[in-house]
């Protein structure tokens, strides 16, 4: 089995992978039989681990990695005074 490179043939993968096991477990197999479907079942299954694991990671990286825009140098002001807005109710006048 090759790489599985698209949606298609990883859907093509997961169908193969159900006749296999249905060919495994089918009573008139002999045990010769059993083992060489399950060394094809396996590789099959190899692979369909292997594109669910790279799809994983993509996924992952483009959550992770959003494309952030650079900000312009901007100067950074100095601090001002506070002014007390209460300052007024204190007025006796």
């Amino acid at each position: 089995m090759s790489r599985i490179n698209s949606e298609a043939e990883y859907l093509e993968a997961l169908d193969r992978m159900v006749k296999g096991a249905e060919m495994i477990e089918h009573p008139l197999a002999s045990e010769e039989q059993r083992k060489q479907y399950r060394r094809v079942y396996d590789a099959i299954e190899a692979e369909v681990l292997d594109w669910q694991r790279r799809q994983l990671n993509r996924e992952q990286v483009t959550v992770e990695s959003p494309q952030v825009e650079q900000q312009p140098d901007v100067p950074v002001e100095e601090a001002k005074p506070t002014v007390k807005l209460s300052a007024w109710l204190d007025d006796d006048e």
